[in-house]
């Protein structure tokens, strides 16, 4: 019945899509957000390819129905290109973070048990360390 209705209006009919489930069990942010975005971007394609055909649709039928679908359409495709852009935000603070790294202090003691104990004693008397209970376990 649809090939009917093509026909009629002079459209070619619609070619079905298949989908492909990935394997993948990935971890790794990155590579989920290359998965997204190839997503995405493939959704916009064929939405952009879906609005020239609903365009002409809509035009040769001038039903508001069409025309509302038409609208409806296009707030779904800025709504995915919008997703688009966090993604690459996303992206580039993935990138941002893990340059930084993020600070390591780590300090080095050289020297006896002795030289640490008195350390650390002085510096109990300067109230600079924090006093607790040490088990040997």
């Amino acid at each position: 019945m649809s090939d009917e209705i093509y026909n009629k209006m002079n459209l070619a009919p619609m070619k079905s899509v298949e989908l492909v489930a990935t394997d993948k069990n990935s971890d790794d942010l990155e590579d989920d957000l290359d998965e997204v975005r190839y997503n995405i971007r493939a959704l916009i394609d064929k939405g952009e390819k879906s609005l020239e055909e609903l365009m002409d649709l809509s035009s040769r039928s001038q039903d508001v129905k069409a025309y509302r679908e038409f609208s409806v359409l296009v707030k779904v495709l800025l709504e995915a290109n919008d997703k688009l852009i966090e993604t690459a935000k996303t992206r580039k603070e993935l990138a941002r973070t893990e340059k930084s790294g993020g600070s390591v202090n780590n300090n080095l003691f050289i020297g006896t048990t002795t030289e640490a104990l008195n350390f650390l004693n002085s510096a109990k008397d300067d109230k600079d360390v924090i006093d607790g209970d040490f088990t040997d376990g």
